[in-house]
């Protein structure tokens, strides 16, 4: 089968009197149909990939993009993990490789041209092409995804890399997974690691907020998965406001899991050392998210007060004779550590430390609950 290229458009012909090309030059194009001449393509523009690219996206795209080249056959990959993970870069990235060794890639994002027609468009495109499905699960919802099975199971005059990204792996129908003869790979992107969020901090942080990266670490624990998309954002606001990490979380879209674990039994210490015979006035425990997070457009200052009393003298019995009280004001600056391993965070004021340990706090479960 022939071509016939109508500016952007690159119809499929068999005898037609008109200049005709044998192969699809390398680049993007998406799927499209019309009743008068079926299937067909058309041209469009590469989505742009960011100047440097960070965890596992290089390392995974030339693995699958090399596999697919020694097989000569046709293979899948599925991509799956939360919006921002990474699994949409790898595939454009695999997608801009493949254009330089001179293959099409061709995207599909209308369930409705999953038919015969499509079956045998494919098969008229006798070269090496990547078909690419981004968000497959809600693209192709439920039973809507029964057509494809037959195009992946298809033998084809050419063979065809098959990438399909989605959000929710359990959404994908069981004839998929776990079948590699269908989709050879399935590469689960699971949030970003503490040596990728070191990476990026240090190249994407101004100077004087590098100080905040420790902790900027130990936050990942606090989200289900964190992603680039996250983390970039968090990153983009410490930089306009010169801002700590908690600071700059105030107003942004994210949620982080302690949000709904509220509790945290409060120990004051002096020069490191826990007191003894202290009383709390307001509060006794605290309640609500381990940060301090306020809005920068309130009128009040963005801190919270720790009221308490501390002896002073102990008598010949080791009673407490003589208190004196403290008022404390915490602000999002004053922590100085994250531990969310261990379900403690740490503020220091002057002389004095507050630390909050999560109440009735089991070490495996709270681990389990932030991994």
């Amino acid at each position: 089968m022939q071509f016939l290229q109508k500016g952007d458009r690159f119809i499929p012909v068999a005898d037609v009197d008109a200049p005709k090309i044998q192969k699809l030059p390398a680049g993007t194009y998406l799927i499209n149909a019309a009743m008068a001449v079926g299937h067909y393509v058309e041209r469009i523009d590469a989505p742009e990939l960011p100047a440097k690219i960070y965890g596992n996206a290089i390392k995974h795209a030339d693995r699958i993009l090399n596999t697919f080249i020694n097989r000569n056959s046709s293979t899948g990959a599925l991509l799956t993990g939360e919006k921002g993970s990474g699994k949409t870069m790898t595939a454009r990235l695999i997608a801009k490789n493949a254009i330089a060794k001179g293959m099409p890639v061709l995207v599909l994002n209308n369930p409705e041209l999953v038919d015969d027609g499509l079956f045998r468009f494919l098969q008229s495109i006798n070269q090496p092409s990547v078909v690419m499905i981004d968000e497959f699960e809600k693209l192709f919802p439920g039973s809507s995804q029964q057509p494809l099975l037959t195009l992946l199971d298809g033998v084809f005059s050419s063979p065809k890399l098959w990438l399909l990204t989605c959000n929710n792996y359990y959404l994908v129908d069981t004839n998929l997974r776990n079948r590699p003869g269908r989709l050879f790979y399935c590469i689960t992107y699971e949030g970003l690691s503490e040596a990728e969020i070191q990476e990026y901090a240090e190249a994407n942080l101004d100077e004087g907020g590098k100080k905040h990266i420790p902790i900027l670490c130990k936050m990942r624990n606090l989200f289900g998965t964190l992603t680039f998309d996250m983390l970039k954002a968090l990153i983009e606001e410490m930089n306009r406001y010169a801002e700590n990490p908690v600071e700059a979380m105030s107003l942004l879209n994210l949620n982080h899991r302690t949000e709904g674990h509220n509790e945290y039994d409060i120990t004051i210490l002096r020069d490191n050392k826990p007191l003894e015979h202290v009383k709390f006035c307001d509060p006794s425990r605290w309640l609500g998210s381990p940060f301090i997070i306020n809005s920068r457009e309130s009128n009040s200052d963005p801190y919270r007060r720790i009221i308490f009393s501390y002896a002073t003298k102990i008598d010949a019995n080791k009673k407490p004779t003589d208190y004196e009280t403290e008022d404390l004001r915490l602000e999002p600056q004053h922590l100085i550590e994250a531990d969310t391993e261990n379900g403690t965070f740490t503020y220091r004021v002057d002389d004095w430390s507050i630390r909050l340990s999560r109440h009735n706090y089991k070490p495996d479960n709270y681990a389990a609950l932030l991994a």
